[in-house]
């Protein structure tokens, strides 16, 4: 493997990519670029032109953890490895198992009823997704002024809030829940824990300035999740029911009782009906379903563009439900982009910033990483007044959001050809 700082110039790269081109027998590249240069490497034609391979490029500065993934991606990128890959992802994802969360009045009476402070849609699907799929159940509040008038109330256990939010931040939110002194059921300190798309120090460090208790950093991964909950309301671990206790034995899902709120995707091969994208108290069924293990679906997929492991996480099943998901995702991530755009036309820095962390979080959530990058480098930018940056990674965006775009369609024949 070779890393190469970009900043040496595309031509001194392409040098070095040829020199050891005979010898090294197809062993990646990875080159380094700061956020000014990202676009101009995220050109698919100038990369192709010095035969580079433009998926193995990573932002500075490095985080150690979006360096492991691109090890991680390119050691295993190659047709059977990749696959096995892939499918390694996806069986760990769905091995956390699906349970059926309690009725909210019994979580309440409990005090474990959770309360998701979130303002974006598909965050809140994607967060009550994880919550339904692991038993827990939950409340929603779309901003902080709604949220502290809930928690005032004094019945939830726990509280997992976005940091970035109209009418009150979580910032905002956690200072006045700590100088009102807000308690759970049993007395003690309400724990509060941050969700947010940022993955810098300094955020980390003010989120516990500000009086919150933890930290999880969206996409928000399973363990993390379940370690939080495990910490803070651990009853609620056992107030779960397992939706399918003959795993493993060819049974298939048990159906929950009509009497408990279940999570909202239980997949019955007969059955007709559907619900829509969104928290729901009954069970979600589809008549065209592929399993998240049947790689073939996911044959060609580039991981950076859409994420496997990802959708696993959300859903077991590929099934209508997903598509509905998936197609809400490029709604949203169509109206980020036009608005970024307009934002950037009216020169309103701030606008475009908060568009960009909206579009970055989206993305990351839905398993689009070269868009969480790019939005995610915008963002960087536009804190350090470059916007000289600004302007020519919304030049190569377009790139980014039609490779999603076809990606989607690419899933969606797929799925539509196996139903």
């Amino acid at each position: 493997m070779i890393i190469c700082d970009a900043q040496m110039g595309i031509s001194a790269v392409a040098a070095i990519d040829r020199k050891f081109a005979k010898s090294r027998q197809n062993i990646p590249t990875i080159l380094t670029v700061s956020a000014r240069h990202l676009s101009r490497w995220r050109n698919t034609d100038m990369a192709a032109n010095q035969a580079l391979d433009v998926r193995n490029v990573i932002s500075l500065p490095i985080e150690m953890r979006r360096l492991r993934q691109y090890l991680h991606a390119i050691i295993n990128e190659s047709g059977a490895e990749r696959q096995e890959n892939i499918a390694g992802k996806v069986t760990k994802n769905r091995a956390w198992g699906s349970y059926t969360a309690p009725m909210i009045d019994v979580a309440r009476q409990a005090g474990v009823l959770i309360l998701v402070v979130e303002d974006n849609e598909i965050n809140q699907f994607v967060i009550g997704r994880l919550l339904d799929r692991l038993g827990f159940a939950y409340e929603l509040a779309e901003n902080g002024e709604k949220a502290i008038e809930k928690l005032s109330a004094g019945s939830y256990g726990l509280a997992l809030i976005d940091i970035h939010m109209p009418v009150m931040n979580g910032f905002e939110l956690a200072k006045l829940a700590r100088r009102q002194g807000l308690r759970n059921l049993h007395g003690d300190r309400m724990p509060i824990v941050a969700l947010t798309a940022d993955a810098m120090v300094s955020v980390e460090v003010s989120c516990l300035q500000a009086g919150m208790d933890g930290y999880l950093r969206k996409p928000i991964e399973v363990e993390k999740l379940l370690e939080l909950i495990a910490q803070f309301i651990p009853e609620a671990l056992q107030l779960r029911e397992n939706l399918d206790p003959d795993a493993g034995s060819g049974a298939g899902p048990k159906l929950p009782s009509s009497r408990r709120r279940v999570r909202p995707a239980v997949v019955a091969a007969t059955a007709e009906a559907s619900l829509p994208v969104g928290h729901a108290d009954t069970a979600v069924v589809s008549n065209a379903a592929i399993e998240m293990d049947d790689l073939d679906i996911f044959a060609d997929i580039d991981e950076s563009i859409l994420n496997p492991a990802q959708l696993a996480m959300i859903f077991e099943s590929f099934d209508g439900q997903a598509l509905d998901f998936l197609e809400k995702v490029m709604q949203s991530l169509n109206e980020n982009i036009t608005a970024l755009y307009a934002a950037s036309q009216a020169e309103d820095s701030q606008a475009v910033r908060r568009i960009a962390h909206d579009l970055k979080a989206i993305s990351a959530m839905a398993g689009a990483s070269q868009l969480q990058e790019m939005a995610m480098a915008i963002q960087s930018c536009v804190d350090s007044s470059d916007g000289t940056t600004v302007a020519t990674v919304l030049e190569t965006l377009p790139a980014a959001h039609d490779n999603v775009t076809q990606t989607y369609t690419l899933l969606t024949q797929r799925l539509n050809a196996n139903s």
